[in-house]
């Protein structure tokens, strides 16, 4: 098996097209008044607990859609802290818990992010040197976006995995222009992985990535990969293999 083919299987990534469906409107919720220590969760079988939070937090849920677990009503979404921060990319919510409205100018979180973000953000970065427009598409998209703040297309299709991810960003104290993107994947989701780790928990790949801005037109990108080791894996052990990467994306035209 190849050693791409192996990163496919593990880390559950599948190239399909991008689907929106105009019925699952965003939602902006906000913690019923009086409500103390709710909790949120980070699987949809409400198993993995996120934050515990109080009305006078702040936080505020960005809903995607509604679910049914066990015949109660669950938002899905992300939770965001009140300075517009992510607390968790992919959260799960008793609706009950929560007041909803329509997304708005005025209700929607305001953007608090840093300089260098918002030059890197929401735009269309190449793939080292590949040309952005390579059979229909083939390009990177960072954004304060679940489920893993950086969207790679290629060939037109969006590379996705459907395994528990989590993700942040961070500044550096000591550089300003540049910024740091912490990405894991997690077993829970893969049950080729499943079967041989048991625990939904166990990080599958983890990457820190340093993304420097050089110019507005040209990011460096150091990569450490931590990824579990396949062959160890099989064995029944959990260990993984380390590597460092180093590349760079161009401002597509």
């Amino acid at each position: 098996m190849s050693r791409i083919n192996v990163f496919a299987l593990v880390c559950g990534i599948a190239l399909i097209a991008e689907v929106q469906s105009a019925e699952n409107q965003i939602q902006i919720c906000t913690l019923n008044p009086g409500q103390q220590r709710v909790t949120t969760f980070l699987d949809s079988k409400l198993k993995n607990e996120g934050n515990a939070i109080n009305e006078e937090d702040g936080y505020i849920f960005k809903a995607e859609k509604k679910i049914k677990v066990k015949k109660t009503d669950v938002l899905v979404g992300k939770l965001v802290r009140s300075d517009g921060s992510i607390a968790e990319p992919k959260s799960f919510a008793f609706a009950s818990e929560w007041m909803c409205a329509a997304e708005t100018a005025e209700n929607t979180p305001k953007d608090s992010l840093p300089e260098v973000a918002r030059k890197i953000f929401n735009k269309k970065w190449s793939l080292s040197d590949l040309p952005c427009n390579l059979n229909g598409g083939t390009y990177t998209i960072y954004t304060n976006q679940p489920p893993t703040g950086a969207t790679e297309y290629l060939a037109g299709k969006k590379n996705q995995s459907e395994q528990r991810q989590d993700f942040e960003f961070r500044t550096s104290n000591t550089e300003k222009n540049v910024l740091f993107r912490i990405h894991t994947i997690y077993a829970d989701g893969n049950k080729f992985v499943m079967q041989q780790v048991g625990d939904p928990n166990t990080v599958v790949s983890e990457v820190v990535e340093k993304i420097t801005l050089q110019s507005d037109q040209k990011i460096l990108i150091t990569r450490e990969l931590k990824q579990i080791d396949f062959d160890q894996m099989m064995a029944g052990r959990v260990a993984y293999t380390k590597k460092t990467e180093n590349t760079f994306k161009n401002l597509c035209k």
